[in-house]
């Protein structure tokens, strides 16, 4: 699995934005919180982290994934883990 390409197709479907200075995807929860979530190469996970404006972390983690080779269905498997994600932390 190429995760490079995996984040590029995010962030060019507006699944995700990219934050270039921190080299990260991230996704708005409100507008006082940020849901920071990158696929990695960390193997079966997604690690994430919760940041509001204020620049507390109140929330962090890791999401089991099993990515495949697949780019459509990794898309899919990120798009889901996000919501669930969005949702817990809203």
């Amino acid at each position: 699995m190429n995760f490079d390409n995996l984040i590029e197709a995010i962030a060019s479907r507006h699944i995700a934005s990219m934050d270039e200075g921190m080299g990260t995807l991230f996704v708005p929860i409100s507008g006082q919180r940020d849901l920071y979530v990158t696929p990695g190469w960390e193997g079966g996970s997604l690690p994430f982290c919760v940041q509001d404006t204020d620049g507390s972390v109140p929330w962090y983690g890791d999401v089991q994934v099993e990515w495949t080779s697949d780019l459509e269905a990794n898309i899919r498997l990120y798009t889901k883990a996000v919501n669930e994600l969005v949702q817990k932390a809203a």
